[in-house]
């Protein structure tokens, strides 16, 4: 779906049933990305033209924080779906689960390394690990049709910062 956005100066003219539970928000190229956690959709407003793109999220888990790198978007999940809450990528390909989880809180936050071969996940309430993919290649790199969550190695330990 396509449509026009404009901003609201009073709280009382927007109309948030349409994107409600936002979560998750970037900026990249002139494009405000977020999710809408509700009806599991993204949504991408083009800032300079006032134009929106509204598309249904390919996956059940609900979405919650999500980051670019390159094309490709990823979007922590959470929810009641462990465990199959996680990471997931979504590009031209289609989407796919890049990391699963299956004993720590959900994943709120993502980020990665300068040369993109570590991804680090915070969880909710416990800590942020550093995950690589297993085969050496970047995150930006194809994962030649393999599946992903099986490339995937790391969580060997958590961050420890001291005072």
């Amino acid at each position: 779906q396509e449509g026009t956005f404009e901003w609201a100066e009073d709280m009382n003219d927007a109309n948030p049933e349409v994107y409600g539970g936002s979560e998750g928000l970037e900026y990249k190229d002139g494009f405000l990305t977020f999710v809408a956690v509700e009806h599991r959709f993204i949504f991408r407003l083009n800032m300079a033209t006032g134009t929106y793109t509204r598309k249904k999220l390919p996956f059940i888990q609900e979405p919650d924080n999500l980051r670019f790198l390159d094309d490709t978007l990823y979007v922590l999940t959470d929810g009641d779906h462990t465990p199959n809450d996680g990471v997931w990528a979504w590009d031209q390909t289609g989407a796919y689960q890049v990391w699963r989880e299956e004993e720590h809180n959900y994943p709120a936050g993502v980020a990665f390394s300068p040369d993109n071969k570590i991804m680090y996940v915070s969880h909710y309430g416990e800590a942020t690990w550093q995950i690589w993919r297993e085969d050496g290649y970047a995150f930006n790199e194809p994962h030649l049709g393999a599946n992903y969550t099986d490339l995937v190695g790391g969580l060997d330990s958590p961050i420890v910062v001291r005072n």
